[in-house]
């Protein structure tokens, strides 16, 4: 079987979906393990924050969906929680202090489950459950690769 390289264009193509469906994968596996089975949708918005006199791209909002597209609470009750608790309350981790006052154990690991997450360039609205297609799912390499 015969093998060309590809262009710079579909080099382009190809990092570009390979970069949406890592944002897609980190989005999907954060709405299933957080809000449980019923996630479908989720909806992360972003924008420049000002932060020690310079802006950072950030995420500030982020919402997640059932099916019939009713917003859902994190699912404390899942095996993700119970056991991310479970490893809080060993480390003795109960609070943390930021700018609009104490968060919880459960808000805390929210918050830093959320800034785990990749940030999109505005606005992601993504289906859990249908990854995006990919025009180059696989890239062939020859084995005289030297060339790279």
């Amino acid at each position: 079987m015969h093998y060309r390289r590809l262009t710079e264009a579909e080099i382009a193509i190809f990092i570009e979906e390979q970069t949406v469906y890592a944002r897609w994968q980190a989005y999907a596996t954060f709405a299933q393990q957080v809000y449980g089975p019923n996630a479908a949708r989720i909806v992360v918005v972003s924008d420049l924050i000002y932060n020690d006199e310079t802006d950072v791209l950030s995420i500030t909002d982020l919402n997640v969906f059932d099916s019939a597209g009713r917003l859902l609470e994190p699912d404390w009750s899942n095996d993700w929680w119970q056991q991310t608790l479970g490893k809080q309350q060993a480390m003795g981790t109960v609070s943390i202090w930021n700018s609009s006052g104490w968060l919880d154990q459960r808000e805390l690991l929210l918050y830093q489950a959320q800034r785990q997450l990749p940030i999109p360039p505005r606005r992601d609205d993504v289906a859990v459950q249908t990854p995006p297609p990919m025009r180059f799912p696989v890239v062939y390499v020859p084995d005289d690769a030297t060339h790279l």
